[in-house]
């Protein structure tokens, strides 16, 4: 049988007819942009701290637009004069699929001008909420870690293309001769007992994995264990990137009760005999 042909066209007719309807719905209300650029860390003195802020909690007039990455565009229903706040996130432990809000950065607020349709750059700075209980930047030979336990203690590292932070960084060199490197923190630093957020953060260059280790009392008996492999950069020539890892300690320390020590372990792996690593900038935050 032959389709009569008004039949056949009726189905395109009808597909048609709701094309050019859909067409002719209104489109949603032209969104401001920000641009998130040139984020930064501070201290709690105002002064430029190296960082691994990866994500940013955005929020406007307090109503959540989404986690972001820096200089993406992001869109937002509103304009004039809009309060932004921004939540910085980083990678816990260094891993990429445990991003957390950073409980060490203050949250970043801003009343900014926002015409729609148009990009507007906000640049924020994150602040410390006060000071580290702890930190070691190698500026001095008096480190405050024990070395009993290894064979050898930190090189002093200086130079401006091999230090990222002041004067000095600290060296650890293995080699046949120097081939294990246990820095422990001393007896006498006290990091506070409780189940709050603990967090130590550093920088460092290395062409060898190394290991961030925990002890504590528990019972009246020491425990200690290695907690986190941080891997290499894959470099220590002057010039180098720089990695900054948070660590958190809370997690590992929240069963000790008394003598919570850290401690950083390092040894030639995969068959190399020889390694170096180089860190700066180590602080505890509680």
């Amino acid at each position: 049988m032959i389709p009569h042909p008004l039949r056949t066209l009726a189905p395109l007719c009808t597909a048609f007819l709701i094309l050019a309807l859909s067409s002719c719905k209104k489109e949603g209300p032209t969104p401001a942009f920000i641009r998130i650029l040139s984020p930064v860390a501070h201290t709690d003195q105002g002064v430029a701290t190296p960082h691994g802020i990866s994500d940013y909690w955005v929020f406007v007039s307090d109503q959540a637009v989404g986690v972001w990455q820096a200089d993406r565009r992001i869109p937002v229903l509103s304009e004039g004069s809009t309060n932004i706040k921004i939540i910085a996130g980083v990678r816990r432990n260094g891993v990429t699929n445990d991003r957390i809000q950073y409980p060490f950065y203050l949250t970043w607020s801003q009343n900014v001008d926002l015409v729609l349709g148009e990009e507007t750059a906000v640049y924020p700075v994150f602040n410390w909420p006060h000071e580290p209980i702890w930190a070691e930047g190698g500026e001095s030979s008096g480190y405050k870690f024990d070395f009993d336990e290894g064979d050898m203690a930190f090189t002093h590292v200086s130079g401006a293309g091999n230090v990222l932070v002041d004067n000095y960084a600290m060296g650890i060199d293995l080699d046949t001769a120097h081939n294990f490197f246990r820095a422990v923190t001393r007896s006498e630093d006290y990091f506070p007992i409780g189940t709050d957020a603990t967090f130590l953060e550093l920088d460092h260059r290395s062409d060898t994995e190394f290991i961030i280790g925990v002890r504590y009392t528990l019972g009246g008996e020491t425990q200690s264990f290695p907690y986190l492999y941080v891997n290499p950069t894959g470099s220590t020539e002057s010039g180098s990137p720089w990695r900054h890892v948070y660590v958190d300690l809370s997690t590992p320390w929240g069963s000790g009760t008394a003598g919570r020590r850290f401690y950083i372990e390092a040894q030639p792996t995969n068959g190399r005999t020889t390694g170096r690593i180089i860190l700066d900038n180590l602080t505890v935050h509680h």
